[in-house]
């Protein structure tokens, strides 16, 4: 039987007086892949931000493992919880292989040795082994979020959140971080995927949730999700981004 990683149960999230999430419900299963799509604006950066403790909320439950993670320490959640930023928050004084290894060593007490070979398994793994000594200041912008996802790895992440991780980079870098996102995938990590990229969607999602307003409107495989879209709002999204 597959162990179910997270759920959460009837989520409600303010900013002031906007309410962005309005009763969320959802679980998913040890090695899914789920994509969150949806407009701007409705509730899915939240939701990764609540699971990995970033953000509170005024209602509801997340469960991680079974465990309520309200009753967790926030650096207990984030040695299994692994997130990939938008904006790659890559330390900017310390050089690539330091990146990898600071959190091991710090979080996890891993010995230095095996933090560093675990490093550059993974700066191979997402084609910056070359690299390991450059400093972020000399990388491009998918070099740099290549090395966020690598750095997320190296804390051997239960879950893997991705939070629109291709959005801040140039068109021509988009191909390079989707194609380590899709090694990730093949990997068996489990991950929820925040991200506007339909083709990596199609491919790679075991279910996508499709949000607006604060809702999930649908939760489906990605065959049944852009085939047979359940309501209004979501065929008017799925054919305005183009049925892929």
């Amino acid at each position: 039987m597959t162990e179910e990683i997270v759920r959460l149960e009837n989520i409600h999230k303010q900013f002031g007086p906007l309410e962005v999430l309005k009763g969320i419900d959802f679980g998913m299963e040890t090695g899914q892949k789920v994509v969150i799509l949806g407009p701007s604006g409705s509730g899915k950066s939240t939701i990764l931000r609540c699971i990995n403790q970033l953000e509170t909320f005024e209602k509801g439950a997340i469960y991680f493992r079974g465990l309520d993670i309200a009753g967790m320490k926030a650096k207990d959640l984030r040695r299994q919880v692994g997130m990939v930023f938008q904006r790659f928050n890559i330390f900017s004084h310390l050089n690539v292989l330091e990146n990898l290894i600071e959190a091991p060593i710090q979080v996890k007490k891993t010995p230095r040795k095996e933090a560093v070979e675990h490093a550059l398994a993974l700066l191979d793994t997402v084609g910056l082994a070359d690299k390991r000594q450059a400093m972020p200041s000399q990388l491009s912008g998918g070099q740099l979020q290549r090395v966020g996802i690598a750095r997320a790895l190296a804390m051997d992440p239960a879950l893997l959140l991705f939070d629109e991780p291709t959005s801040a980079l140039d068109p021509e870098l988009v191909g390079e971080v989707l194609q380590v996102m899709r090694k990730v995938a093949k990997s068996g990590t489990s991950m929820i995927v925040v991200t506007h990229e339909m083709g990596f969607a199609q491919d790679v999602a075991d279910r996508i949730l499709f949000m607006d307003g604060g809702k999930i409107l649908q939760d489906a495989p990605p065959k049944e999700f852009f085939k047979n879209p359940n309501c209004e709002r979501v065929r008017n999204f799925v054919k305005t981004i183009g049925n892929v």
